[in-house]
């Protein structure tokens, strides 16, 4: 087992805010404070809480693994059909997009698409 100690604002967390649920409670909700009043946005003087929760196990750390070279290279250049807001950043955000490579001039650097480039 592990315990883990966490410093959190006192206020009531989960509280019901929505009109429609007017009278509702919710059975998840959480009051850290020691008076039941919720603590204004803005506050300076808020009470610091600690709760500490006992983990059964501890998980080991998540392995690394490494991208095969072939994975989105970087480029400066780089850009998908002309876009040039498609650059490598972009396709980064979503693997299969790195599938969609450019080609290759002589000197073995990735250029720009051109319309005839198809994506694969």
């Amino acid at each position: 087992t592990r315990d883990v100690t966490y410093t959190m604002d006192a206020n009531i967390y989960g509280m019901y805010s929505d009109p429609y649920l007017d009278g509702a409670t919710n059975p998840e909700m959480l009051d850290l404070t020691s008076d039941g009043a919720v603590v204004p946005p803005g506050a300076t003087d808020i009470e610091a809480v600690n709760i500490t929760l006992e983990y059964p196990t501890v998980a080991p750390p998540v392995p690394f693994v490494e991208l095969p070279e072939t994975m989105c290279l970087d480029s400066d250049t780089w850009h998908k059909n002309g876009d040039l807001s498609k650059d490598c950043p972009w396709a980064a955000l979503w693997a299969p997009r790195c599938d969609a490579i450019g080609f290759y001039d002589e000197a073995g650097t990735q250029v720009t698409k051109t319309p005839e480039t198809e994506l694969v």
